[in-house]
Parts: C-alpha cells; sequence; structure tokens
C-alpha cells in the first residue's frame, strides 16, 4: 500500500512539473503548483524517512520539510521565469 502511494504522488509530482515548464499557464497557477510540488516533496520524504527507520507507529510520524538550502528542480525553474519577467 505505502509503494501504491508514493508511486501515485510521485508521478502527481511529474505532472505538475510538466504543467510548471508550460508557457502559457498563467503565473498565478504556477505559483499554485509549486505550492503544490513543496506538499508533495514534504509527503514523499516523511514516506522516505519512515521507509528508510522501518518506523511503523503511525501516531509518531512527523512531516520532514524540505532541505531550504538544496534547490529543486521548481526553485530553478521559478528563478528562470522570475529573470524572464523582469527582462520585461
Amino acid at each position: 500500500m505505502r509503494n501504491e502511494l508514493v508511486e501515485t504522488f510521485a508521478k502527481r509530482r511529474e505532472e505538475l512539473l510538466e504543467e510548471l515548464d508550460k508557457k502559457n499557464t498563467p503565473i498565478e497557477k504556477k505559483h499554485q503548483i509549486y505550492g503544490a510540488i513543496n506538499e508533495l516533496d514534504m509527503f514523499l520524504n516523511t514516506m522516505d524517512y519512515i521507509k528508510n527507520t522501518n518506523e511503523l507507529d503511525t501516531k509518531n510520524i512527523n512531516l520532514v520539510k524540505p532541505n531550504p538550502s538544496e534547490k529543486t528542480i521548481v526553485d530553478k525553474v521559478l528563478e528562470n521565469l522570475k529573470q524572464k519577467i523582469k527582462r520585461n
């Protein structure tokens, strides 16, 4: 069951990344997509943490936040968008 969840959410994350790369997507929607991707990253990191620690007690699960020092592909795309907006 856990693997199915991880696969489903990882697939959705990839779909959102593809949508984020589309040039005709309005900037407001891109911000929403970016937020959704961050939530999915947090969920996937949490599931990975649980898998690696063999934590089975779901009462004590804490969400793992993304490392702010690591730039994700989403961060890079948003930086690219900001630079393009500044040029115009």
